[in-house]
């Protein structure tokens, strides 16, 4: 049986970059915007007014509805990229 050799072709050199694209979104995009919304809910968790408790949980709702988009996102661009290959 002879080994196989792989041999890069264009979709090799077209995907080479995709990690650094997923990449950048996550660390430049997707992770300030959930940092800042924990930082939110922690403010109105140590806040003592009334208020506090019902917007916690609204925005606990936003961080939630968030994840759910930003998989989405992440989800689309993979796509993208494969059908770009």
């Amino acid at each position: 049986m002879t080994p196989f050799r792989w041999q890069n072709c264009y979709a090799d050199v077209a995907a080479s970059r995709h990690d650094q694209t997923i990449r950048s979104y996550l660390d430049d995009v997707i992770l300030p915007a959930l940092s800042s919304l924990d930082r939110r809910i922690d403010d109105l968790d140590r806040n003592r007014e009334p208020w506090a408790a019902f917007e916690k949980g609204d925005i606990e709702d936003v961080l939630r509805e968030t994840k759910m988009a930003f998989a989405l996102a992440v989800q689309s661009i993979w796509e993208r990229q494969l059908r770009q290959t």
